[in-house]
């Protein structure tokens, strides 16, 4: 029962979190030193714009999770190797689909008029473009291991591959700066580098030790297909709707103010997002822990987790306003200035962090329960409101605040119901 013994889990994500912090703050500070503000910004936004492209499986390789984690608890092995064939075949021909569909509709687009960037040409912000979309789609299709490890309860591999990528990244950007190559296009090829390695590397050691699971064109199952869809599709539009929460505002920010907002929003998210670093070393395993826990019918064993959950969250709020006090502190130590950012954002943008850790505490458990419909109704009416505060933030005058206003407000509507849902199903 690996479920329950999430400890050495626990401890090892725990140091592999706090080295991908840091190496996460060293690479903005590498980036700001190779690129000037307004390039970094082009850089974040269009980085967060394609991260989209992760929900183009139609859900494939989540889909497969609980049903992988099941056949592993029940030894079905014949049916995890077709699982997993099944998944990385499909992926393959979506990612393909998906990049012709993309290539063909995009090239025509002058991408750096709408998105109002007057720093570069159009070809060179096409070719950064096509860039991250291939960078993005290389890591949906090997990404698939992801959700294998964490059906295989060793999530901890997926932490070290974040940090691997995360050092390769480091190397490249050194090497840059070295020979004072401080062009963005080639970054974003650097940046793919390090993905595309990192990810091969963790494949081949994941199949080399479990062979017997090596993906086959011989285990490729049409029926698997509509089973991992049915569970697929839920999760794809659930995450779609939450990806609308957050995913477009580095986006919209570029297109409505400048790429100095985006850099400014992009660092004060990710100086609050510190919040997370407790909760990410809890929560990665918990999916398939639950799922696990479900399908041995140990129901008391999620209940005194989800009560755990909650008296962390508790210590988490204080930490809003630490972070928040000591905002310019952290700022100046990271990347040498003080950001002109009102205190009032700040501790909105904690809050968010704290919808965000909400959101995921919940999502967990009621995905590992294979529980879809009141995520889905909910993500929904939070998309609703996303779009009419967006709209309505656009008419009148558009800034950080507002925006932010505007994802509490989504979020705000999960987090009312779902915390209803999981107490009336833990109870009965």
């Amino acid at each position: 029962m690996e479920y329950k013994n999430l400890k050495k889990t626990f401890v090892t994500i725990g140091v592999v979190r706090v080295l991908t912090i840091l190496s996460n703050f060293f690479i903005t500070s590498l980036l700001l030193r190779l690129l000037d503000v307004g390039s970094y910004g082009v850089y974040a936004a269009m980085f967060s714009l394609l991260s989209w492209i992760f929900l183009f499986d139609i859900g494939i390789s989540k889909g497969m999770r609980n049903h992988l984690t099941k056949s592993l608890v029940n030894k079905d092995f014949l049916l995890a190797k077709k699982l997993i064939s099944t998944s990385y075949i499909t992926t393959f021909i979506i990612v393909c689909f998906f990049f012709l569909l993309i290539y063909f509709f995009t090239k025509n687009i002058n991408i750096a008029n709408y998105l109002n960037i007057t720093k570069y040409s159009n070809d060179k912000i096409y070719s950064i473009f096509i860039v991250f979309v291939l960078i993005m789609l290389s890591k949906l299709f090997f990404g698939t291991i992801n959700q294998i490890l964490y059906a295989h309860h060793k999530s901890s591999l997926n932490s070290i591959n974040g940090l691997i990528i995360n050092l390769l990244f480091i190397f490249v950007l050194i090497v840059f700066l070295k020979f004072s190559l401080n062009n963005i296009l080639l970054v974003s090829i650097g940046y793919g580098f390090s993905v595309l390695i990192s990810y091969l590397f963790l494949t081949i050691y994941f199949f080399r030790k479990n062979y017997s699971l090596f993906p086959s064109f011989k285990f490729y199952s049409k029926d698997l297909i509509k089973i991992i869809m049915g569970d697929g599709i839920r999760i794809l539009f659930i995450q779609l709707l939450f990806f609308t929460f957050l995913g477009l505002d580095r986006f919209i920010l570029l297109k409505h103010v400048s790429a100095l907002e985006v850099t400014n929003y992009d660092i004060m998210y990710r100086v609050m997002s510190l919040l997370l670093f407790p909760w990410s070393i809890i929560a990665q395993p918990l999916w398939s822990s639950y799922a696990e826990a479900y399908n041995r019918k140990d129901i008391s064993w999620i209940k005194n987790m989800y009560k755990k959950l909650l008296l962390v969250f508790g210590f988490t709020i204080l930490g809003v306003f630490i972070l928040s006090y000591s905002f310019d502190f952290i700022t100046e130590l990271w990347i040498g200035k003080v950001l002109e950012v009102d205190l009032n954002i700040l501790f909105l943008t904690g809050l968010l962090i704290l919808l965000i850790m909400w959101s995921t505490m919940h999502t967990d458990i009621l995905f590992g329960l294979s529980k879809f419909r009141i995520p889905l109704i909910s993500a929904s009416l939070g998309f609703i409101v996303k779009i009419i505060f967006i709209f309505v933030a656009i008419n009148t005058g558009f800034d950080i605040f507002k925006l932010l206003i505007s994802s509490i407000a989504a979020y705000g509507m999960f987090c009312v119901i779902a915390p209803i849902n999981v107490f009336k199903l833990l109870k009965s």
